[in-house]
């Protein structure tokens, strides 16, 4: 088998976008989608990556859903430029506070089905409408994509 350089950081993000509306990407594109469904994955230029989807991003219709991927070091935190640790992607608490979903929970029943009631039962409107099209434009064609791949 040859060997393939990973791709990018952005590259997966946006094969990742790709994918959620239904378009053909190359196969190794696919694996390094399929892979950050499940966790870490290297990239050419950034390293071992962490992948995680903004919900509000979802909510706006201007934006491709590439647009809402984005990624963290392998070690799940996400930091400010400074440094500082802006949220943990391992927690719910942090992930939901700042209205983050690493897509590994994907793959994860129990994690989505927690997240699901938390986000649905939440009183404020303004909380549920961007994760409805979270689920619309990431959560359906996604979990499509894993089953299909039988994960």
């Amino acid at each position: 088998m040859k060997f393939v350089p990973p791709l990018s950081e952005r590259d997966i993000a946006n094969a990742l976008g790709l994918l959620c509306i239904g378009n053909e990407v190359t196969s190794e594109e696919r694996a390094a989608a399929l892979a950050a469904l499940r966790g870490p994955v290297d990239t050419s230029d950034e390293g071992r990556r962490v992948y995680y989807v903004q919900i509000d991003t979802c909510a706006l219709d201007n934006t491709g859903e590439e647009e809402s991927i984005w990624s963290a070091g392998d070690d799940g935190m996400l930091r400010s430029a400074g440094g500082e640790v802006i949220a943990d992607l391992a927690d719910e608490d942090s992930m939901y506070a700042a209205e983050l979903v690493p897509l590994a929970w994907l793959s994860q029943p129990d994690r989505m089905a927690r997240a699901e009631k938390r986000w649905s039962n939440d009183s404020n409107q303004a909380r549920r409408a961007p994760w409805a099209a979270f689920q619309r434009r990431i959560v359906e064609p996604l979990g499509w994509l894993i089953r299909e791949a039988g994960e």
